[in-house]
């Protein structure tokens, strides 16, 4: 009878281990699978990302061209003005603006 119960129990401990292992195996591929498919969630997330980025750079850049156009444009109006102007015409012209926009200003010096 103790022989028995030794080998019920022996069968019992290796039909426990065969299970076991089996747990172990599908939880590894479990793992695995998961692991495989946050990479590649990860690597699409990361080529979105660098996707905006790009549309986000490139909308600047024709901000920034958009402002330096309009810049360049008003330079070169504002300079087209002062050179038909006289300097006397710019001291009156800046000490008018300056009075007008802070309220007090030291007189320009034209020389």
């Amino acid at each position: 009878m103790e022989n028995k119960l030794l080998g019920a129990a022996k069968a019992q401990s290796e039909q426990a281990a065969a299970v076991a292992d089996a747990v172990q195996v599908r939880l590894t591929r479990a793992l695995t699978e998961l692991g495989e498919k946050q990479t590649d969630s990860f690597l699409r997330l990361q080529d979105r990302v660098a996707k905006e980025l790009g549309q986000v750079r490139a909308d600047s850049e024709a901000k920034l061209e958009q402002i330096r156009a309009t810049v360049d444009e008003k330079l070169h109006s504002t300079l087209k003005k002062r050179l038909g102007e006289t300097p006397s015409d710019w001291s009156v012209s800046a000490s008018s603006r300056c009075t007008r926009d802070w309220g007090r200003c030291r007189p320009w010096r034209v020389e």
